[in-house]
């Protein structure tokens, strides 16, 4: 017989929400902050997401229900396991402005299994391990707020070396002859230099331009991404989203899966990403980042995968 098992934890932070959600809504970034083993995304249709944990031993998979969240206010998720020791996980945060500032953030697990080594476990993994690890990123996110911090440049890592730097300078001299401001690279180079990195693996451009107060310069900022590319700095690559599951099949075999659960409509406009990756040859012993920008659109018509310009 299931049991299940339920953890209803509360912590007090001075940040307003709206300044902890950015943190704490990204899943990857929580994940990694809390210790947890990194997922694999094996299937998205109509976006429940087919995933598992990668573990030495023990093979966890589950389908995952579409994040529901509420800005800046809750989020939650619903995982339903076909492989390991759970039945259901059921995580739900709410984010609630305190009347003298700050936020009470409330965080509810509720875990369901029928496995007795779980039952054993679960209290202590999860009441204990997890319950210190989630306040002790929670507080960390309060505390990087409060700084005036963000993930995106954090001055007290340096990722380029002497080389990498000195590369950087040369190549992005063509940059600059081609028409980009030379404040804008410096802007690049620092934050190449301090970013952490889960903030470099995605870069959006405009995102970008917005982080840095040129929101009028959106442009200015994706005409330089575009540039780096031609003079080896950065690397362009290209994804295309499904319409109706909004993700990004992986190959062939997986956009023939993807268009077989949906119902066949005509020809549909679908968005398509690029991604600007930094060179290996560019900035060593960095590995390579990706940075998303927005790109032209493609037509997808499900019934036989095709899609044309």
């Amino acid at each position: 017989m299931p049991q299940e098992f339920t953890f209803n934890w509360q912590w007090d932070l001075k940040s307003a929400p709206e300044a902890i959600w950015p943190l704490a809504a990204d899943t990857n970034r929580f994940n990694r902050d809390t210790g947890q083993p990194e997922v694999e995304l094996l299937a998205n249709v109509k976006g429940t997401k087919r995933a598992r944990m990668k573990l030495p031993v023990l093979r966890v998979e589950w389908e995952e229900e579409p994040f529901e969240w509420t800005y800046p206010y809750s989020f939650g998720i619903v995982r339903r396991y076909c492989r390991g020791p759970l039945d259901e996980m059921r995580v739900n945060a709410d984010f609630e402005p305190l009347p003298e500032g700050g936020t009470r953030i409330t965080y509810k697990t509720v875990i369901v299994t029928g496995n007795l080594l779980a039952r054993i476990g679960v209290p202590f993994a999860i009441g204990v391990i997890a319950k210190n690890r989630f306040e002790k990123a929670f507080r960390k996110y309060d505390e990087m707020v409060r700084r005036g911090e963000s993930p995106g440049e954090m001055p007290h890592q340096h990722r380029l070396g002497a080389g990498g730097r000195a590369r950087f300078r040369s190549q992005s001299e063509t940059v600059i002859r081609q028409g980009t401001h030379p404040d804008l690279m410096k802007r690049l180079e620092e934050y190449l230099d301090h970013a952490d990195e889960l903030s470099i693996q995605r870069i959006r451009p405009y995102a970008l331009a917005d982080h840095w107060t040129l929101r009028a310069n959106r442009r200015a900022v994706l005409e330089m991404c575009l540039r780096a590319t031609r003079a080896g700095i950065l690397d362009m690559s290209w994804d295309l989203l499904c319409p109706s599951c909004r993700a990004p099949p992986r190959d062939t075999a997986t956009w023939r899966m993807c268009a077989g659960t949906h119902t066949a409509t005509p020809a549909r406009s679908i968005s398509a990403r690029t991604s600007i990756t930094i060179s290996k040859s560019s900035f060593v012993p960095t590995p390579p980042y990706a940075l998303s920008i927005s790109a032209p659109r493609f037509v997808w018509e499900a019934r036989n995968c095709s899609r044309t310009l």
